[in-house]
């Protein structure tokens, strides 16, 4: 099982070689061969296990192998290496029309650009806020969301906001946000 930030990592025992386990477990990190990372899994006994590590990048490459300790000091076994999942990244581009009178009604659209290693999976919500204020604001006004199909790495996808009317002059400010399930 692997992760953006985990995987489930393990080794096999063969032999003793002689003098009693007293600790096996994990050793990962960005090289080949770590030794640093290292987490006792608990048990004692000759055979194969494994165990849940954390604490790594999305999208990185991880080395780990397994070590065995006893009366005569740790063994390793052969490093391994594997990608943990990497995340999706999402942007969102500037609304238009920057340009609005009041009383008039109108449908901001924007584009939505996935600039991250991963597609955001089954769906994701954006939807644009409004701010009776130029630069942001401290509790902007909702308009409703949209849920969007996947987006793939590197894609982009344009949305478009339920109609909005400002009833008063002065400056506003409008952002759109976006929201990976």
């Amino acid at each position: 099982s692997i992760t953006t930030s985990g995987a489930t990592l393990g080794a096999t025992i063969t032999s003793d070689g002689g003098s009693a386990i007293t600790a096996r477990g994990t050793c990962w990190g960005a090289s080949i061969d770590p030794s640093t990372n290292c987490a006792n899994e608990g048990g004692t006994a000759v055979g194969a296990f494994s165990h849940a590590r954390t604490g790594m990048s999305p999208g990185a490459t991880i080395y780990y192998r397994g070590y065995a300790d006893n009366a005569s000091g740790r063994g390793y076994s052969s490093s391994l290496s594997f990608s943990t999942t990497a995340m999706p990244d999402l942007t969102a581009g500037l609304a238009t029309p920057i340009v609005a009178e009041s009383n008039v009604p109108l449908t901001f659209s924007a584009t939505i650009q996935n600039i991250g290693g991963a597609t955001t999976g089954a769906t994701f919500f954006n939807f644009f806020q409004i701010c009776d204020v130029g630069g942001g604001c401290g509790t902007p006004t909702g308009l409703a969301s949209a849920s969007t199909l996947i987006l793939a790495a590197g894609g982009n996808r344009p949305i478009t906001s339920p109609s909005h009317t400002f009833t008063s002059s002065g400056t506003k400010s409008v952002r759109i946000c976006t929201d990976d399930t």
